[in-house]
């Protein structure tokens, strides 16, 4: 019980005190045996998964499970079906990017699928402080990486950071960004981004000979 140790240890543990008692609660039945192999495990999960909700922690116990369907698929299709696209969708593709809209429908062909299967896995809340700030990237000049969904995703995550950048393409790395990669590289090596504009000249843009990098 990691997260019931922290809590006793902190000098400040006082505030979860009613927390941990109703977990203490949940739980005293759960092991009543002598032999913790006749505890009830499902039930000190549970306790514990409450407590860390109402604690403020964003992970829940892991759940074996005998048999997961496959966990990494990589496409830019329509969904993980295959499922070809009707003309209107096509259509509608097109029009919202005149350069993002072909990219988008010359890949939409078959998904990549790694046969890479769990034996585990875990439910909770999303959300919250992480260990190391999480960086989400966006655009705002293409519809597929927009600055929205970076912006709102940040959100979600005490500490996250963000930057995007004006440009058309998948943030940094389609566009071969050497701006933008400088600049994130830089980050990792000396700390938060600070709230700035930073222009650089952009030797590699199929678009812009000038790009601005905006952090948040």
């Amino acid at each position: 019980m990691p997260s019931i140790t922290k809590a006793l240890a902190r000098g400040n543990a006082y505030h979860s005190w009613p927390l941990l008692s109703d977990f203490f609660v949940v739980a005293e039945p759960a092991i009543q045996s002598d032999n913790p192999a006749e505890w009830d495990y499902n039930l000190l999960n549970l306790a514990l998964s409450n407590y860390q909700f109402a604690n403020g922690v964003t992970y829940a116990p892991v759940i074996i499970i005998p048999e997961s369907s496959t966990q990494v698929t990589c496409t830019d299709a329509r969904d993980i079906r295959d499922q070809l696209i009707t003309a209107a969708e096509e259509l509608a593709y097109k029009n919202a990017s005149r350069i993002g809209g072909y990219t988008r429908l010359s890949l939409k062909i078959r998904r990549t699928e790694w046969q890479i299967r769990p034996s585990c896995e875990w439910y909770g809340p999303v959300g919250g402080p992480t260990t190391t700030p999480i960086i989400f990237a966006g655009n705002s000049l293409d519809p597929i990486t927009p600055f929205e969904n970076a912006q709102k995703a940040r959100t979600f995550f005490k500490g996250a950071m963000m930057f995007y950048v004006d440009e058309i393409g998948h943030t940094l790395f389609n566009t071969r960004n050497t701006c933008g990669l400088r600049m994130r590289s830089r980050t990792s090596r000396t700390g938060p981004f600070q709230a700035t504009t930073v222009g650089a000249a952009q030797k590699y843009s199929h678009f812009f000979r000038f790009l601005r990098v905006v952090y948040i």
